[in-house]
């Protein structure tokens, strides 16, 4: 049987808990981020024409949690991608990491479809990132 030292097991316990960071450690850019009304259903986040090999996305969300139906990512040759997401992403949650199509493309916009709280007055920040 193997023995470990205190320092040898402090050292396997934080190499966990690097592990476990959050994706915003490797390299991600901030296309942009929105205040969003829960009464409403969807938004945009416009992007400032960043291009980019981007094959990644993910969406923070702060302040209220929202249930996000799916994201649709507009290039600048007018092309869309459709991602449907369709769960509850909490406040300080975030979604999966969703792929793109493509590769070296100018981003346009991303619009957000979430399910909609009429009686709502409530807001939530959300935040848009690509990789």
């Amino acid at each position: 049987m193997m023995k470990i030292s205190r320092r040898n097991l402090a050292g396997v316990i934080a190499a966990g808990f690097l592990a476990a960071t959050p994706v915003f450690a490797d390299s991600w850019q901030l296309l942009g981020e929105r205040k969003v009304r829960l009464s409403s259903d969807h938004d945009v986040i416009p992007v400032t024409l960043l291009r980019g090999d981007f094959r990644r996305l993910l969406v923070k969300v702060a302040g209220k949690g929202v249930f996000f139906k799916e994201v649709a990512v507009i290039y600048g040759n007018g092309a869309t991608d459709r991602i449907p997401i369709r769960m509850f992403i909490k406040a300080g949650g975030q979604t999966r990491v969703m792929d793109l199509r493509g590769g070296d493309r100018i981003i346009k916009s991303v619009r957000l479809f979430y399910l909609s709280v009429p009686t709502s007055l409530r807001w939530a920040s959300v935040k848009v990132y690509a990789r």
